[in-house]
């Protein structure tokens, strides 16, 4: 009889340890996930603001005033890390160079809808990664927030964006049903 208590107490005593064994491996194998994951958006982030500093410096060429102020604000914006900010005066700082037809800011355009598709892929891939269980536990414990979407079309007209995101706003403020 006592052998089989030891024998059961030894094999409880292993399932325990190696269960802790594998639960510290999913959680550090989560962990390193994250951290690349967090990663590779930070790093599409950054391509796309370089492609935003090329503009810019492009633009500050054409010396125009109302232009210059709203490079300006991007500039500030970006350096901040004020991303609601910065994507309100690309609308608008869109909007004035949309009709533009100098062909720099086409390619340019074009760049830049390119390395925003790269960077929200990357969010919406982290996104919904990182907000199911145990993955989102493991985040929110890191610290580390989900990622916000920047939606804009560099050179198209912006107004239907601009107006569902407003309707989407409203619903997460007033509830109700979404229109």
């Amino acid at each position: 009889m006592n052998n089989k208590l030891k024998g059961c107490l030894i094999s409880v005593a292993l399932f325990f340890l190696v269960g802790l064994g594998i639960i510290f491996y999913i959680t550090n194998s989560i962990n390193q996930s994250i951290s690349s994951d967090k990663l590779k958006v930070e790093e599409a982030w950054t391509v796309f603001a370089a492609q935003l500093h090329k503009r810019d410096s492009i633009l500050t060429r054409d010396k125009n005033s109302n232009i210059l102020s709203l490079i300006n604000k991007s500039e500030k914006s970006i350096h901040n890390s004020e991303k609601e900010t910065l994507l309100s005066n690309e609308y608008i700082l869109n909007d004035s160079l949309r009709l533009s037809e100098n062909k720099k800011l086409s390619l340019i355009n074009k760049n830049l809808n390119e390395a925003l598709l790269k960077y929200n892929l990357n969010v919406k891939e982290f996104n919904e990664k990182y907000s199911v269980f145990p993955q989102n536990i493991l985040r929110r414990k890191k610290g580390i927030d989900l990622f916000d979407y920047f939606n804009i079309n560099y050179g198209k007209d912006n107004t239907e964006l601009i107006n569902k995101q407003k309707r989407i706003n409203d619903w997460i403020k007033n509830g109700g049903e979404f229109k």
